[in-house]
Formats: C-alpha cells, structure tokens, sequence
C-alpha cells in the first residue's frame, strides 16, 4: 500500500486522496538505491547471516523489498538496520518524521532477555542507517535473574559457575586488583553477585552493598547497608528482588532470617521486609522452588516461604529436627534437601514438606565423624566430608589410643594431626533407612568447607595446604585417591570454578587459580595468585570477568582483567 508524502499514513491502493490528511496521494517507489554500494552490501551480508532471522517477527510495514532482511547482528553485540527512505516520484525523499514511526521498535530475541535500545539514525546516501546496540544482560546475569543467587553458585552448592566466558586457563594470569571497600569487620562469608550489586555481610551483623563493577575510585562506599541483631558469617542469597542473610546471637537457640530489598531502600541504611526466628545459625539460606532452608544450632531445619507471610515476622511452613547441631547450609536437588549435622549424620527429606508441622527424614547416611561442611549435590551424587574420627599425636601412631576425638578438638592447635573423610552417596537414596556411601578417601587435614563439583571432578580443600581433585563418579574402588593435587596455604574455604579455573583461598591471605583439569602432573602450580592484607575465610566468587572475596579484616577485594 502506497503511503501518503505528507503526513505518512499508509493509505489503500487507488486512494485519490490520503485519508489522515485529505491531501493528494503520490505513489512511492519501493526500488532500492541500486547506485548505492553501501546498500548492496549490506543486503548481501544480511543475507548470508542465519543471525539475521531473528528479526523476522519485528515490524516492517515499509514496502521494501530489502528493509525486513536488512538488519545485521555484529558480535559486539551491535544490531545495523538498512531502511532506504521511501521518497515520492520526482519529489525530495519522506521527512525523517515521516519515517520513524514505520522503524522497528524493538528487536525480538530468544529468552528472557531484557535490552537497552539506543537508537542512532544517521542520514545519507539516499537512505537511513539506524543502529541499535543491545545492552543485553549477560548469560550470568540471565541465570541469576531466573534462578536467583546463593551459597556455591545454586541451591546444590556445586560451586561452578557454568557462564563465565571472560576469565579462562590462558587469561586469568591478566587479573589486577581493581577495587576494594572496607567494611567494620570480618567477611567470613562468599560474597553474592546479582544484578550489577555484591552483597557480604560482616561480623558486626551488617550486610553491605556495593556496586559490582566498582565506583571508578581504588576504594569504594556501600551503595546501602542493614543491620542485624546478631552476627552474620553465612552467605547472602539473592532473589526475585529480595536479598536473604542469616544472623546468629551468642545464645544458641537464638538467630534470624532477615529479607531485604536487594535494591535498597533509598537511604543509607535499610530495614528488612520481614524477619523469621531460628535458632543459632552459620547456615547460608537456600532458596528453592519458592521456598527458603535454613539449618540451625538448635537442632532444627526451617523452611518458610521465600515471598514472606505479609507480616514484619514470619513462621516456618515446616521444620525437621536433628540429634544434634547443624551449623552448615542444606542443599536442594530434584525435590529432595539434604541437610548434615553434627551427629555424623547426613539427613535427606522431601523438599515440599511432609504435611505436617514437623518432617521425619526419607533416609540418612552415618560418616565416622562430625559434619562440618555443607553438602554438594552433582549428576545424582551427594558429597559430604568429616573427620574420620582418627588422629595421630606427636607421640603416638595414628588410630590409637587418640582416636575418637572429635572434630572440635582437632581444631585446638598443633597437638593433633587431624584426618578427614570425603564421602559420596547415591542422592536418590539406597532403598534402605540408612545408606553407605558409594566411595570415600581420606585426606591428611581437617575438610570444614564442601568440596566444588564440576565437569566430573570434585575439589576439595583441605587443612593440610594442599587442594586435592578427585574423579567424581569414583575411581570403581571403595576408596579412591586423587587425580592431581596442589599446594595451597591452610585453605578452610571452598573452591570455586568457572571457565577452566579453580579459584581458592588461604587462610594465609592468599588467592590461587589453577587449571580445572589439571596439569598432566601428580602435583600442579597455579596459574595466578594474589595476595590480601590478611587471612581469608570466605570463598572467592566469579561474576561477568571478575573475582571477589572477603578478608578477616573486613575488606572486599574485586579482580579484574588488566
């Protein structure tokens, strides 16, 4: 259908006159710029572009033969539309006013994405160019978007971060400092990266927010922070606008669960949504499926609804107890959470609750000690690590008359040699009440943070300076020994992977990043090391080219490519 050359209406065929303004109609030629090379080239490279398919659903009402296949996605993530302008015959071309509404809105894109459309038109050679650069989120932030953020990376605790692309193997040996921000005390938690803001919380019971990619200064301010009535050393989870931190008091039946808007609250200081009474907890909140998981010193798993009650304090949906103390955090996978405890039990329940106020478990798995760290849940395989309730003194042989002490007391200073189990059970469960693990190894050193899992390998941490790798479906023997493993400085963090690097931390202040698969070696260097102002004890986090971790002294420190 022709349009008119004054207003820009388009109008039916055979129209006299244009039925917007009452002028007279002018047929309009739909030919393109065949003199123009520009033009003929971009046709011809759109063409030869599957990309360019994508667009097919955006609006053309323009009667041009090239204007729908004329669009061009660039790998910087830039989008170039050839629109000729129409123009009158014999006349000068349409008023660019004329053109514009006829232009595509927006440019329609696979996924849940969400983009930024800057429009720059420029004029010339008989047409118009107009240039839309997609500030689409990246594969990350899309995640996080969907599944929101936690402890490990996801509610299994897997800690790998499948959507890094920028920081790999053969250029992560480029990563300079490139901000830090102090806060009043320890970070003894993994910080949380979501939607362009971290979040840590301190010791002193305050949870900060800093923007993730820094503030164009060397130390950065918070954007916000919240107080809490306790201490918080659990890891903040951040989802659907709501950033979720545990706090512990010194009393052992006394703890929070505070929800605030991840976005702040448009003041210096922020008050929580909602709140929930727990027990003493170092567990970092796990949310799943709607639903929040906090394990507790007193014996307790909680479960609330993670879109509060509509009241400032909330009840639990469902809570399960324990024999004894849980101080790490659950992980959910495939409608089952899994919680380890202080008993030398691991404890698996249904994730929806039992229908009742308080849930007895599917079945459990006995370790031969305490269970410090929280479990990992990778492929149908659930880990967990605890002493084995052996140690050798300096003058005795290891198993004798020093065995049975308890993981605490490993803890107590350099009289001990403590040792450490990894064990692997079947997630599914064995048919039975109680289980026995599928493989286990001993490691020389006390395990109190969960192993990470990825591409088939599981990385673990140890007391003893050293980071060991193992296969993760086993080694086809009960016990299995390691693939590779690599010195590290008293790590009490978990590993951390991404893109082909593990990333760890030492109690000595020091960051290490190795080759995820090893080094065609029993004993591997790192690829990268840095050094802080002093120990570390929570778990570096990578996020869109960046590295983070939080010091015992209360700083943030953000890595990035030189």
């Amino acid at each position: 259908m022709p349009f008119c050359i004054h207003c820009g209406s388009q109008e039916p065929e055979g129209m006299a006159f244009c039925g917007s303004c009452g002028q007279s109609m002018t047929t309009l030629s739909t030919t393109t710029n065949s003199h123009n090379p520009l033009q003929q080239s971009m046709v011809t490279q759109t063409r030869n572009d599957p990309l360019a398919e994508t667009v097919a659903s955006a609006p053309a009402p323009l009667p041009i033969e090239e204007s729908p296949a004329a669009t061009h996605f660039s790998k910087d993530g830039r989008v170039t539309t050839r629109v000729p302008r129409p123009t009158a015959q014999g006349k000068k071309p349409l008023p660019l006013k004329t053109i514009m509404p006829h232009l595509p809105a927006c440019i329609r894109l696979p996924g849940r994405w969400g983009l930024v459309l800057a429009l720059i038109v420029l004029m010339g050679g008989g047409g118009i160019w107009a240039t839309w650069y997609l500030l689409a989120p990246s594969a990350y932030d899309q995640f996080v978007m969907k599944n929101g953020i936690q402890f490990g990376f996801d509610a299994q605790h897997s800690g790998f971060n499948p959507y890094e692309t920028e920081l790999s193997p053969t250029t992560v040996a480029l990563l300079v400092q490139a901000w830090t921000a102090t806060t009043n005390r320890a970070i003894s938690s993994s910080p949380a990266v979501a939607n362009g803001v971290i979040y840590a919380g301190t010791s002193d019971g305050k949870l900060y927010a800093f923007k993730a990619d820094g503030c164009d200064q060397s130390t950065c301010p918070p954007l916000w922070t919240a107080a809490t009535d306790g201490s918080i050393s659990s890891s903040p989870a951040v989802l659907n606008g709501v950033a979720y931190v545990n706090s512990a008091y010194v009393h052992p039946n006394d703890g929070k669960l505070y929800a605030f808007r991840a976005d702040g609250c448009g003041q210096v200081t922020c008050s929580p949504l909602w709140s929930a009474r727990t027990g003493r907890t170092n567990s970092s909140p796990v949310v799943d499926n709607g639903v929040i998981y906090v394990s507790s010193g007193d014996n307790k798993l909680y479960a609330f609804k993670a879109n509060s009650c509509g009241q400032p304090i909330c009840s639990p949906l469902w809570t399960a107890t324990a024999s004894k103390a849980s101080f790490s955090s659950p992980a959910v996978a495939n409608g089952v959470i899994y919680v380890s405890s202080g008993d030398s039990k691991l404890y698996a329940f249904k994730a929806n609750g039992c229908g009742q106020v308080t849930c007895s478990p599917l079945w459990t798995a006995a370790t031969a000690d305490a269970i410090a760290s929280p479990p990992v849940v990778a492929k149908g395989v659930v880990y967990v690590s605890s002493g084995d309730g052996q140690v050798q003194t300096a003058n005795s042989q290891r198993g004798d008359s020093q065995s049975g002490k308890s993981l605490g007391s490993l803890l107590s200073g350099s009289h001990y040699q403590a040792y450490s189990k990894l064990y692997a059970f079947k997630a599914d469960g064995c048919g039975q009440v109680t289980c026995s693990p599928l493989w286990t190894t001993t490691i020389s050193g006390v395990i109190l943070a969960s192993p990470a899992v990825a591409n088939g390998v599981v990385y673990v941490d140890a007391g003893d300076d050293k980071l060991y790798a193992f296969k993760a479906d086993g080694c086809g023997q009960p016990t299995c020994s390691p693939l590779w493993t690599a010195a590290t400085d008293l790590t009490f963090s978990s590993p951390t992977v991404a893109n082909g690097v593990v990333y760890v931390a030492s109690g000595k202040g020091k960051l290490y990043a190795l080759k995820a698969n090893g080094c065609d070696q029993t004993v591997c260097s790192p690829l990268w090391t840095a050094t802080t102002g002093s120990a570390i004890g929570s778990s570096p986090v990578v996020a869109n080219g960046m590295v983070y971790v939080g010091t015992n002294s209360g700083m943030l420190y953000a890595f990035h490519r030189k």
